[in-house]
């Protein structure tokens, strides 16, 4: 037995936060019959900041954040509880099994790293119950509340018109005269002629390709293929030079990025609206994420309004 002086020796030995009540056990709410600890609100802060894909700062604002999560959490359980709803070992099993097949990885790796992640495996195995648990109850509660109708999908598709308005795209092969940074006056005019030259020599009837190669064994012009581009993704310059071609017609000279160029367009794909059926799927699976957010978000108002919420200061 410590005798009573000797207690208080050693009291007086150690720093006052330490003779305190610990956070462990000090209460930041009260969510009916449960409660959320200073220590798990800390802790899931501290997690949230941790978060690389987010950029936060630590303040009330978060803190307060944090634990409205931490009681929808605690009122998402209390609803499963009395709807009889539980998630059995072998439910859980499945779920760890099928992360370690999406993740090609052993037992032993997943747990390893989650160790470097600082996550107990007997935790993550809690923290994925958990999760599983929560779309068992929403899979329950919702499901009817968040279905999307063919109005509401047309009146999407027609809304979002020019999400889905593919631009006209262009097909185009280049002739390209390079213009030296320190050309003279001279040159500049004499590779200017080489081009309208060229231009000339194609629409006179020469092939294309003929004209290319050997300006290009000349050491005068590179060029080739341009590939296909969407017409608002070009070179307004270029854009505007063979806006009134037809196929297989060559552009005006046109100087661009330091170098003469002249530009033959192979097929132009005039711009079209994606017809409804081929994004039909998208759209359902946008406006679900939608109402599910807003019907969740309804959902737990209702099930806090229900709620002895307590939050301590």
């Amino acid at each position: 037995m410590i005798r009573p002086c000797l207690l208080v020796t050693l009291l007086c030995l150690f720093p006052a936060a330490l003779v305190q009540a610990a956070p462990v056990g000090r209460i930041a709410a009260v969510v009916n019959d449960e409660v959320v600890t200073v220590y798990q609100l800390e802790r899931a802060v501290a997690e949230r900041l941790a978060t690389p894909e987010q950029e936060l700062t630590a303040g009330p604002a978060l803190r307060r954040e944090v634990l409205d999560s931490l009681i929808d959490e605690r009122l998402i359980g209390q609803r499963a509880a009395e709807l009889g709803l539980a998630v059995s070992d072998e439910e859980l099993e499945t779920a760890i099994l099928d992360v370690q097949k999406q993740n090609k990885i052993t037992r032993a790796q997943l747990e390893e790293a989650l160790r470097q992640q600082g996550l107990p495996f007997a935790e993550y195995r809690t923290t994925l119950r958990q999760q599983i648990l929560r779309y068992k109850l929403l899979g329950r509660e919702l499901p009817a509340l968040s279905e999307v109708t063919s109005r509401e999908v047309r009146d999407y598709y027609q809304s979002h018109g020019d999400d889905y308005r593919l631009p006209p795209l262009l097909h185009l092969s280049r002739i390209s005269f390079p213009v030296p940074t320190q050309a003279t006056e001279e040159e500049r005019a004499a590779i200017r002629t080489a081009a309208e030259s060229a231009r000339g020599r194609i629409t006179a009837g020469s092939d294309f390709l003929v004209v290319l190669a050997e300006l290009s064994s000349a050491g005068q012009a590179e060029g080739g293929d341009f590939g296909t581009v969407a017409e608002p993704e070009i070179n307004p310059a270029f854009a505007d030079a063979v806006k009134s071609l037809q196929s297989g017609e060559i552009s005006p000279v046109v100087e661009v990025g330091g170098a003469l160029h002249l530009l033959r367009l192979e097929e132009r794909t005039p711009g079209h609206i994606v017809p409804l059926e081929e994004v039909k799927g998208k759209i359902e699976a946008t406006l679900s994420e939608a109402k599910k957010a807003e019907v969740m978000k309804t959902w737990l108002a209702d099930l806090r309004a229900k709620a002895h919420i307590d939050i301590r200061p």
